[in-house]
């Protein structure tokens, strides 16, 4: 199906962001210090993530490293930073002949903080690094050990991508998990807009998103992930994995992502049932964008309702 765009005036998107002023820049020394020609130029990949979810039967994770030498050797992993000892990280990283890439392994120990991101922070022997390539000379990363458990169906309704398009606002069922953190309650369900639709259930809600057709998918299939603390509910930015023509779009939270007024940009709610409940996202409080920017969906609000039963008691009403 065709959607087409509405060209909407985005004078109050706009005033989501302080304006970006000019830093002078200082001009140094131009010489540089001379590297080794036997430097293997050791470096973190700089497309390594740096955010990490670990399940507690399975607290481990991965960071790639890269060189320029081709030789077989091995290079000392140096720790700058390894918050409440929680991270066993190995000694050495050891590369074959020609061997360009190699990924290492963090595990998290037994008994570490579960809940709660933990910090760690690597880099290599001075010796072993170029200051002049474009990789990560030194590496932060946070690890959080969550459990993630599966609780049923849910059922989103968005007013999201009204705000652009003319398009109606259809239940979509979704497979939802729940995690609880020390300060937290997390819900996580892969974004509904990142695929095209295949069925609909018994209550009438869709499986994929009807409006789409394939050539609208990127391939980019994220988890919304709804955090809920007291101050309120948020969805970190997320891509929807679809692209109408432009530009990949993404959702999420306006206030504490694009705004610090919560006012204006309020969190959303979370109403608790015996059967799950809902959390709900007035107007205002999410945004959608593409390549022309960010606008907040201002059309009414979104619901995600944590059972089909909480789905169907808001439907008789």
């Amino acid at each position: 199906m065709k959607i087409n765009k509405y060209f909407l005036s985005l004078a109050g998107a706009a005033m989501l962001f302080a304006s970006c002023g000019t830093e002078d820049l200082e001009l140094g020394n131009s010489s540089t210090t001379p590297v080794d020609p036997k430097c293997p130029a050791v470096e973190f990949a700089a497309n390594n993530t740096k955010t990490f979810e670990v399940d507690p039967s399975e607290p481990a994770f991965n960071l790639t490293v890269v060189r320029r030498d081709s030789v077989k050797a091995s290079y000392d992993i140096v720790v700058v930073n390894n918050e409440e000892d929680a991270f066993n990280v190995p000694a050495k990283v050891e590369f074959g002949e020609k061997e360009l890439s190699k990924e290492i392994t963090i595990t998290m120990k037994e008994g570490a903080k579960q809940g709660e991101p933990l910090a760690l922070e690597l880099t290599f022997n001075d010796a072993d690094i170029n200051p002049y390539t474009t990789g990560l000379k030194t590496i932060s990363v946070n690890s959080t050990i969550i459990k993630w458990e599966s609780i049923g169906t849910g059922y989103w309704l968005g007013n999201i991508l009204n705000i652009y398009y003319n398009v109606n606002v259809l239940p979509l069922a979704v497979a939802l998990e729940k995690a609880v953190t020390a300060n937290a309650v997390k819900f996580r369900f892969e974004c509904p807009y990142a695929s095209v639709c295949t069925a609909q259930d018994e209550l009438g809600a869709y499986v994929g998103y009807p409006y789409n057709d394939p050539e609208n998918l990127t391939g980019n299939v994220e988890d919304v992930v709804i955090t809920i603390t007291k101050e309120g509910a948020s969805i970190a930015p997320v891509s929807m994995g679809i692209d109408y023509g432009y530009g990949e779009t993404s959702m999420g939270s306006v206030y504490g992502y694009l705004s610090s007024n919560i006012a204006s940009y309020p969190l959303g709610t979370y109403t608790e049932t015996a059967t799950g409940g809902n959390i709900t996202f007035p107007a205002n409080s999410l945004f959608l964008s593409d390549n022309d920017g960010p606008t907040p969906c201002s059309k009414g609000a979104t619901v995600l309702y944590l059972s089909a039963a909480d789905f169907m008691a808001a439907n008789e009403e």
